[in-house]
């Protein structure tokens, strides 16, 4: 199934992505948020198995990453940053009910989305991730330090360069997941733009800043106990969330489901059927 591409302009810059549409009237939108250093791609497995379960599957990629644009001089990456125009992008789509499906940083990026505009996702999924990263107390003081020096330094004008798609793919599989080549290609095959006889990076440099401040674990308590629609997460026996653990239980109407594959388990094609029909059922 072929993908369209689409844009949607949003007040930080213009969002681009990947659309796979059912062949008759949809049972509702699906906004697709991809992982840290992923873009839209990487639901180029998911997508269209979910499109032809009758779903109208958009995969953006967020700001900085893929082919979105940066966000403006100035501006950080932090996770409340990204809310704003994943939910202006939204509202461009009227009509159909929407539905939420991240991974690993789409899925924490949804807890916000969810909190900020309830009533705007009708459900959600997420995929291998429960909840922001925390800094253990004592730690705050450096994280913020930390995250103040990297916002002091110009941002670098050149950015990575790789000779080939292939070498960046092996970079890729060797320091990240995942860790499989083909899904690493299809990636940085996205990731990457040609500039003469090399591949250039287009993330923007920024999106790897640490985090000025953290939620603690009461707070991200709070924010889970703030959300009305039903979650499910889809967790990876080979992956980040390997058991529910206690923030499940802050969910009023979360389910917890284990799938064996590793983080980017919805890009196995041993995982796939497993991964599509869990969505599926959540969405039903």
């Amino acid at each position: 199934m072929q993908a369209e591409p689409f844009e949607w302009p949003a007040s930080g810059g213009t969002l681009r992505g990947l659309c796979w549409r059912p062949g008759e009237a949809p049972r509702g939108n699906l906004l697709a948020v991809h992982g840290w250093l992923d873009n839209a791609a990487s639901f180029s497995l998911l997508g269209p198995s979910l499109a032809r379960a009758g779903w109208c599957v958009w995969a953006v990629d967020l700001p900085g990453h893929g082919q979105s644009d940066w966000l403006p001089a100035g501006a950080g990456y932090a996770l409340a940053d990204y809310i704003p125009p994943l939910l202006e992008g939204v509202t461009h789509q009227r009509g159909a009910s929407w539905y939420y499906l991240g991974h690993s940083l789409g899925a924490v990026i949804g807890m916000l989305a969810l909190v900020a505009a309830p009533g705007t996702f009708v459900r959600a999924v997420w995929i291998d991730a429960l909840g922001p990263m925390t800094t253990p107390p004592g730690q705050t003081a450096d994280q913020f330090r930390k995250a103040i020096h990297h916002r002091l330094q110009p941002v670098p004008e050149t950015l990575r360069e790789y000779a080939s798609l292939e070498e960046a793919a092996r970079h890729r599989a060797s320091r990240f997941s995942p860790s499989d080549m083909s899904a690493a290609r299809i990636i940085m095959a996205r990731s990457l733009v040609r500039k003469g006889n090399v591949w250039q990076l287009r993330a923007d440099p920024r999106v790897n800043w640490p985090s000025t401040f953290r939620l603690c674990e009461a707070q991200i308590q709070e924010m889970l106990e703030a959300i009305a629609c039903p979650v499910t997460v889809i967790g990876a026996r080979q992956g980040l969330v390997k058991k529910p653990g206690p923030r499940m239980g802050w969910l009023s109407q979360g389910n917890f489901v284990s799938l064996s594959g590793g983080h980017h388990l919805h890009m196995e094609n041993t995982a796939l059927e497993a991964v599509t029909n869990e969505v599926v059922k959540a969405f039903a």
